[in-house]
C-alpha cells in the first residue's frame, strides 16, 4: 500500500464530486505507516457507538451513532441541532448514513429512512424495514438496501431494495424479478457494477440483479442464519472482481471473492480469509481493500496482494469495526464499537518492527539499487518491494555493532563490524586485515577514490586512513591527532575530509592538506560529508550546510530561510535537488536555488519542509544517515527507524476546503450565523465562529477573513477559527473568510455572512437630524448671546466713561470748587470791611494760601484718575486734617475718635469713603455755623461705621432730600455710597445734623492678592 495512498490522488473537486487523478502513487505500504488519529467513546466527543459515516459536499464528516447523529469538520464535534429542523430524526439509533452527490444526507434509522437537505429534516413514510446499505446510481437515484423488522409483513418488509429519488420511493422484490427465496426478504450488502447491477447480499446467498431482468444468485455454502443476513459488505475492484464480506467464519465464508460467477473465500499467502467475520468492506482509490472485523480488528489488502493486519494492539480504537468509509482527501475513516480512527498517506513514512524489520534501532544505512540495507547491532535489514529480509553474523561475518555499510562502483559490499572490515564474495563476507595481519579497526566511514581505491577511515585502536585495491591493503596511514576526522568522501575534486571543528580538509599523498576554515563555534563539528558531480563539497554541520566549490566557501543557515541550523545529513536526488535532514524535520531546495545561492550566499531560498506532522522524525545517527535507492527514493534515518521519501511523488491534497460561518456570539448570546441577521444595538463585543472543513491535517488549515464595512485589509488569523470585534457602529457588514488546507492550497471564494447591527435610538437617523438642528438652534442662541455680551461690554465701557466723567466732576466739586467757593467767601468779607488794613492783609494771605491749594488739588484730582487720594490705612488721618483745614466763617471745635482695630482698605473703597467724609465735613463747615463737630469711625467685626455730627443750624428738607440747586455735594454722596453698596443716612434738625455711613466689612479690606 502506497506511503502516500490518499494524499497521491491529486483530487479535483468541483460541485458535489471528485475524481482521482490518473497518477496513483504505489501502494506496497502497510497500516501502521499511516498517520493515525483516533476519537474514543469515552472521551466524549461522540454521543455513542457509531455505526454510520458519510461525507457531504461541504465537507462535514457525518458520524450516525446509537444514540444520534453529530458531524466533524476535523477539529470538534458537534452534536446534530435536531431544534434547528422541522422535524426530528425517527430515532436516535442510526443504521446507515449516505452522502448524495446533491449535498444532501440520508439517513437511516431503526425507526426508517429520513432526509436532511438544506438545513431542513424529512421523515420518509418508510414501514416494516430499517435501511442497512445506501448506493447512488448515475441517474441520482439513491438505492437502498433494507432488513426487514421482525413480524412486520407489510410496508416494506417484503422488499430487499428500495429506489428514493425526485419521486416517490419504489421499491423492488420478487414481483420485479428480484427474488430471494426462502421467504428471506432482507439484504444488507449493496453494491452497484459498472452495467448497472446490482449486487446484494442476503442471508444464505449473493444476489446480481438488474432492473427489468432476472435475479442471479450465488449461494452460501454452510452458512447459519440467525434472523440476519450474513453478506454484510461488498465492494468492486479495478479488475472487475466483487469481494463479498461474510460476517461468519468458516469454510466458504469469511472474506470471498466472486470472479467469473465464483463465489468462494480468499487465501492470500499465510492470509485464510475463510478465518475472518467480515463486518465491513473498503476498496479505496488506491485499489487498496480495508477489511473491517469482528473482534480481529482490520485487515489490509493492497494491490500487490500483500497483507497486514492492524488492532487495538497497534492503536485502534476497537477490535470491533462497524464501518469503514474514504473521504473526498483520500482519508479512511474506521467505525469501531469504542470510536473512531483516522488514516492518512504521510509524505514520509516510517519503517520499523512492526512493518518486519528485526527491530526499530537504526545504526547505519546503505541503498543498492532499490534496496535499503539498514544495519543495527549485528544485523542488517534489506527493504525491498518484496519485503524484509535480514542478513544476521551467520551469513559470515563477527561482532556485537556494525558501524559501517558501503558498496562500491563493482557492486561490492563492504560491511565494519566493531574492529573487522568484511567485503562480500561469493555470497560469503570475507574480512580484510592489513598487510601484518592485524584487523582493520573501528571503521566508521568510507569512500572510493577516482582510481577505484576504497578508503576506510577506523577510529580505534588508533585515527587511521587504510587504502585498499582488489581486497588488500595499500595503503595504511597514521592520521595526526588535529584536525581531528570525522568523515571521508570521494568525487571529481579528490577525497575531502569532514572535521570535527566544522571544516573541510583535502586528503592527498596520506597526509591532510589545504584546510578550508569556516566561521563557526568549535562544537559544530560536519556530521556528514559529499563531494557532489560538479566537484563542490557539502557538509552537515550543527550551523548549517558548510559548502565549497570552486575555491569559493560559504554556509546556508536560517539566514537564507533555512528552518533550523543543526543538520545531520544531506543527499541529492536524481532531479539535481537538495535534501536536508535535520533536527526540525526534512527540508528540499531545489536547483536552481541553490545555483542561486551560490551566485549569493546572502540569496533567501524556497524550503519545502516536512516536520513530525508529516511523518518526519529526526534524529542523530552516529554514522551514516541518509541513502538514495535507484527508483529515487530518499532514506534516511533517526537511529529509532528508517524512513523513507519519494520526491518523485510528494502526496498533495488538492482538495479545496469547504467554510463556512457557523455561529456568532452577539454581547455574551450566542445565535446560527444566518445570512441577513439583525443584531441588537451597543454592540461591544461580537464573536463569529467559522471552520473549514479539510480533514488530512487540520491544524495545518490556515484562515484569513475580514469585515467588510471596517477592516480595510485582511486578517491573518493562521489556524484560529474565530474572529473578534469590539464596539461596532450601527450599519450593514459582510464577513468574508477563506482558507487553506493543509498543503497551502487556498480557496479564495471562502464564505460570506452578512449582518446588521441595528441603531440605539440616540443612533437613529432622526436623533442625528434632531441633534443637528439642536446644534444649529445652540449656535445661533449662542450668537444671540454673544451679540448681547459685546454690546453689553460696549454700554459697559460707555458706562464706565460716564462714570469716570461723572467722578471728575464730583472730585473737582469736592476739592477745587470748594476751595474757590472758600477763597471766593474771604475775598467778600474783605470786600465788606474794606476799612481794616489788618484785615485785608489777612484776607489776602489767606485767599494766597487758598489758590495755591486750588491748584494742588487741581493736580490731585487729575491724578485722583490713578491713585487715591488717601495713603494706605490713613483715613482718620485724612478726616482729620480735612476738618481742620476746611474753610469756615467762625471757629468750631473738632473731635475725632476711632473704634475698633483699622484693617487695610481696598484703594477705590477708601478714596470714596474719604470723599464721602470729606464732603460731609466741609458742608459742616462751612453752611452749617456750627461750633462742634464729631467725626467718629467704628472698625466693627462686621460693618464699618462713619458718623459726622454738628450743632449747626441744620438743612432745610427740601434741600436735605433734592439737594441745593446748582450744586452736587449732596447728590455725590449718594451716589459714591451707593456705588460702594454702603448705607448712607442724613438727618438734620435746628439743633444740628447727623450723617451716618455704614459698610459692611466684605466690601472694605483688600485682599491679599489684590493689586
Amino acid at each position: 500500500m502506497s506511503c502516500s495512498r490518499k494524499r497521491a490522488l491529486w483530487l479535483l473537486f468541483a460541485g458535489t464530486f471528485f475524481a482521482p487523478l490518473a497518477n496513483a502513487l504505489d501502494s506496497a505500504l502497510q497500516v501502521s505507516q499511516y498517520a493515525h488519529s483516533s476519537w474514543k467513546i469515552i472521551d466524549g466527543v461522540i454521543p455513542g457507538i457509531p455505526y454510520g459515516l458519510a461525507q457531504t459536499s461541504d465537507g462535514y464528516l457525518w458520524i450516525g451513532t446509537s444514540s444520534g447523529l453529530a458531524h466533524f469538520d476535523g477539529v470538534r464535534f458537534v452534536n446534530f441541532p435536531v431544534t434547528e429542523t422541522s422535524q426530528s430524526v425517527g430515532s436516535n439509533a442510526i443504521t446507515s448514513l449516505f452522502g448524495a452527490k446533491d449535498g444532501s444526507l440520508w439517513i437511516g434509522t431503526r425507526a426508517g429512512l429520513s432526509h436532511l437537505a438544506d438545513g431542513e429534516l424529512t421523515n420518509l413514510d418508510y414501514t416494516g424495514a430499517y435501511p442497512a446499505a445506501m448506493t447512488e446510481s448515475g441517474d441520482g437515484g439513491i438505492w437502498i438496501s433494507n432488513v426487514a423488522k421482525g413480524g412486520a409483513s407489510g410496508g416494506n418488509a417484503r422488499a430487499p431494495l428500495c429506489r428514493v429519488a425526485s419521486s416517490p420511493m419504489r421499491c423492488f422484490s420478487d414481483t420485479e424479478g428480484l427474488t430471494v427465496g426462502n421467504k428471506d426478504f432482507s439484504a444488507v450488502g449493496l453494491a452497484q457494477d459498472t452495467d448497472g447491477s446490482f449486487l446484494l447480499g442476503t442471508t444464505s446467498s449473493l444476489l446480481r440483479w438488474k432492473p427489468g431482468g432476472a435475479t442471479t444468485s450465488f449461494e452460501l455454502q454452510g452458512a447459519k442464519s440467525y434472523g440476519t443476513p450474513n453478506v454484510v459488505a461488498i465492494a468492486r475492484d479495478s479488475e472487475g472482481i466483487f469481494w463479498v464480506g461474510v460476517r461468519q467464519a468458516g469454510p466458504h465464508l469469511g472474506l470471498m471473492q466472486l470472479r467469473k460467477d465464483i463465489l468462494d473465500s480468499v487465501r492470500i499467502g499465510e492470509f485464510d480469509g475463510a478465518k475472518v467475520v467480515v463486518s465491513s468492506l473498503l476498496m479505496d482509490t488506491d485499489h487498496t481493500l480495508w477489511v473491517g472485523t469482528n473482534e480481529q480488528g482490520l485487515w489490509h489488502i493492497n494491490d500487490k496482494k500483500r497483507v497486514d493486519h492492524y488492532t487495538s494492539r497497534e492503536g485502534l480504537s476497537g477490535d470491533d469495526v462497524n464501518r469503514i468509509f474514504e473521504d473526498r482527501e483520500g482519508n479512511v475513516w474506521v467505525a469501531t464499537t469504542n470510536g473512531i480512527d483516522m488514516f492518512h498517506a504521510l509524505p514520509v513514512s516510517s519503517i520499523g518492527a512492526r512493518e518486519g524489520r528485526s527491530g526499530d534501532h537504526v545504526d547505519t544505512i546503505m541503498a543498492r539499487k532499490n534496496e535499503l540495507w539498514a544495519a543495527s547491532d549485528n544485523k542488517i535489514d534489506i527493504i525491498s518491494a518484496d519485503g524484509v529480509k535480514t542478513i544476521d553474523p551467520s551469513a559470515g561475518f563477527s561482532g556485537d555493532q556494525i558501524t559501517a555499510l558501503f558498496e562500491d562502483n563493482s557492486d561490492g559490499i563492504w560491511v565494519s563490524t566493531d574492529n573487522s572490515l568484511y567485503v562480500l564474495r561469493g555470497g560469503k563476507f570475507v574480512e580484510v586485515r592489513r598487510k601484518d595481519g592485524r584487523q582493520i579497526g573501528w571503521t566508521t566511514s568510507m569512500a572510493q577514490d577516482a582510481d577505484g581505491s576504497i578508503l576506510a577511515m577506523s577510529i580505534r585502536p588508533e585515527r587511521r586512513m587504510v587504502r585498499l585495491r582488489d581486497f588488500k591493503v595499500v595503503e595504511d596511514a597514521l592520521l595526526p591527532p588535529t584536525p581531528l576526522v570525522q568523515k571521508i568522501a570521494a568525487g571529481p575534486s579528490g577525497v575531502w575530509l569532514g572535521l570535527r571543528v566544522g571544516d573541510f580538509a583535502r586528503y592527498q599523498d596520506q597526509e591532510i592538506k589545504n584546510i578550508v576554515e569556516f566561521e563557526h563555534n568549535p562544537e559544530s563539528f560536519v556530521q556528514h560529508i559529499t563531494v557532489n558531480s560538479d566537484g563542490s563539497v557539502f557538509g552537515s554541520t550543527r550551523i548549517g550546510l558548510a559548502a565549497w566549490k570552486n575555491d569559493r566557501k560559504q554556509t546556508l543557515t536560517t539566514r537564507n530561510g533555512l528552518p533550523c541550523d543543526y543538520l545531520y545529513t544531506h543527499i541529492i536526488d536524481d532531479s539535481g535537488d537538495l535534501w536536508l535532514f535535520g533536527q526540525c524535520g526534512l527540508m528540499g531546495i531545489s536547483h536552481e536555488d541553490i545555483a542561486a545561492w551560490w551566485q549569493d550566499a546572502n540569496r533567501k531560498v524556497v524550503v519545502k519542509y516536512f516536520d513530525s506532522i508529516d511523518g518526519a522524525h529526526s534524529g542523530f545517527v552516529p554514522f551514516v544517515a541518509s541513502a538514495k535507492t535507484n527508483d529515487g527514493r530518499l532514506w534516511f534515518t533517526n537511529s529509532a527507524a528508517v524512513e523513507v521519501f519519494d520526491p518523485n511523488h510528494i502526496p498533495s491534497n488538492r482538495v479545496l476546503p469547504s467554510i463556512r460561518v457557523e455561529n456568532l456570539v452577539a454581547n455574551g448570546v450566542g445565535s446560527p450565523a444566518k445570512d441577513g441577521l439583525v443584531l441588537g444595538p451597543l454592540l461591544r463585543n461580537l464573536e463569529i465562529d467559522y471552520t473549514a472543513t479539510s480533514l488530512s491535517i487540520p491544524q495545518r488549515v490556515k484562515f484569513r477573513y475580514k469585515l467588510e464595512g471596517k477592516d480595510d485589509e485582511w486578517m491573518e488569523a493562521g489556524s484560529r477559527r474565530q474572529a473578534f470585534y469590539n464596539d461596532l457602529d450601527p450599519g450593514s457588514y459582510t464577513f468574508v473568510v477563506s482558507a487553506s488546507n493543509n498543503d497551502g492550497l487556498w480557496n479564495d471564494s471562502g464564505a460570506s455572512f452578512r449582518f446588521t447591527v441595528a441603531p440605539a435610538w440616540f443612533q437613529t437617523t432622526w436623533f442625528h437630524i434632531f441633534t443637528a438642528l439642536l446644534v444649529l438652534f445652540l449656535l445661533y442662541g449662542g450668537y444671540r448671546v454673544r451679540v448681547r455680551q459685546i454690546a453689553r461690554a460696549l454700554n459697559i465701557r460707555f458706562d464706565e466713561r460716564l462714570a469716570e466723567r461723572t467722578e471728575i466732576a464730583r472730585d473737582l466739586h469736592d476739592t477745587l470748587l470748594q476751595t474757590i467757593q472758600g477763597s471766593k467767601m474771604v475775598a467778600d468779607g474783605v470786600l465788606l470791611q474794606q476799612g481794616d488794613p489788618a484785615r485785608l492783609r489777612w484776607a489776602l494771605e489767606k485767599l494766597s494760601e487758598w489758590l495755591d491749594r486750588a491748584a494742588n488739588e487741581g493736580r490731585a484730582a487729575v491724578d485722583a484718575l490713578r491713585h487715591s487720594a488717601v495713603e494706605r490705612n490713613d483715613l482718620a488721618q485724612g478726616l482729620q486734617r480735612a476738618a481742620e483745614e476746611s474753610p469756615n466763617t467762625s471757629q468750631i471745635d473738632v473731635s475725632l475718635s476711632t473704634a475698633g482695630s483699622p484693617i487695610d482698605w481696598h484703594p477705590v473703597l477708601r478714596n470714596e469713603i474719604y470723599r464721602i467724609g470729606y464732603e460731609a465735613i466741609r458742608n459742616a463747615r462751612a453752611h452749617a455755623e456750627a461750633t462742634r463737630l464729631e467725626i467718629q469711625l467704628f472698625y466693627g467685626k462686621r460693618e464699618f461705621e462713619l458718623r459726622i455730627n454738628d450743632n449747626g443750624r441744620g438743612m432745610d428738607e427740601n434741600v436735605l432730600n433734592e439737594g441745593k440747586p446748582g450744586h452736587f455735594g449732596l447728590q455725590g454722596m449718594r451716589e459714591r455710597a451707593l456705588r460702594i453698596g454702603a448705607r448712607l443716612t442724613i438727618r438734620s434738625s435746628n439743633h444740628g445734623t447727623e450723617v451716618r455711613f455704614v459698610l459692611p466689612n466684605n466690601r472694605i479690606y483688600e485682599r491679599k492678592n489684590h493689586p
